[in-house]
């Protein structure tokens, strides 16, 4: 199993001193480059076929949506009051929160426009998928990562999927990815919309709390809204390589490191 290390520039604040192994048959292992080993990091020493595949190498999502996503994760978890080590466990799960999707055709995750509702019966599977996938293992950093894969689709208000859960029986873990998840998607370009501008994704955002998101968290949310801007800036310009010889020249080749880790 070859040693991957992710490139300096496109690793988040808690995976810098890291190296990885490529994802294979047996095993995912994060090996401390150096002396930097800490809790999170022991827990990704498992077993388990298949962890390392992701959603996002099956969707038309570029490999940074995952590290963005997360880092903005991260942000609002410590502006809630998580505890630095649980803290860093969640933006570490968070970007696997789509796994299930290596389930759903690429028709449907491909597809430019909007799904009809017998695409959207299909497409509402993938949590459920994610989980199935992410619980065959009992590490606590696979537990959390397999809740949020079952429930970053649900909605404060209750009219979220795949089973409808509401306020604070939704876990909080999944209602931080909800927003983060939310929000970089707006800002993307998928092939049934162009991105929206920061201005139009935080006023979407804002519409939506108290139905789709928690007015508490939201509180946070915007209370780091400067550091959610720097960070899609730092990613943003991650992104603006557009040959994939030339990211792989710069950075290394942050694909394999991606989709083979996450």
């Amino acid at each position: 199993m070859a040693l991957i290390t992710a490139p300096p520039e496109l690793k988040t604040n808690i995976v810098d001193e890291y190296m990885f192994t490529e994802a294979g048959g047996s095993a995912v292992k994060i090996i401390p480059f150096e002396n930097k080993v800490n809790n999170v990091v022991r827990q990704f020493e498992v077993t388990d076929t298949g962890i390392g595949l992701a959603g996002h190498c099956n969707d038309t999502d570029t490999s940074v949506h995952s590290w963005r996503m997360a880092a903005y994760v991260g942000a609002i978890a410590r502006c809630v009051g998580w505890e630095v080590e649980q803290a860093e466990m969640l933006e570490l799960a968070a970007p696997m929160h789509d796994t299930g999707k290596i389930g759903i055709p690429d028709a449907l995750l491909k597809k430019p426009a909007s799904l009809d509702a017998e695409e959207w019966k299909i497409m509402k599977i993938h949590p459920v998928l994610g989980h199935r996938i992410l619980s065959k293992n009992d590490a606590p950093i696979f537990k959390m990562a397999a809740d949020i894969a079952l429930y970053h689709h649900e909605k404060w208000d209750g009219s979220g999927y795949p089973e409808g859960l509401a306020g604070s029986d939704i876990p909080q873990s999944a209602r931080i990815v909800a927003i983060a998840d939310v929000f970089d998607a707006l800002t993307l370009r998928r092939p049934y919309k162009e991105p929206w501008s920061e201005e139009s994704a935080f006023a979407e955002i804002r519409n939506c709390v108290g139905s789709h998101f928690d007015p508490e968290l939201m509180v946070c949310f915007f209370d780091v809204q400067e550091e959610i801007q720097e960070l899609k800036a730092k990613w943003d310009e991650k992104e603006k390589f557009e040959n994939k010889d030339q990211v792989n020249r710069v950075y290394g080749p942050v694909e394999s490191v991606v989709c083979n880790y996450w």
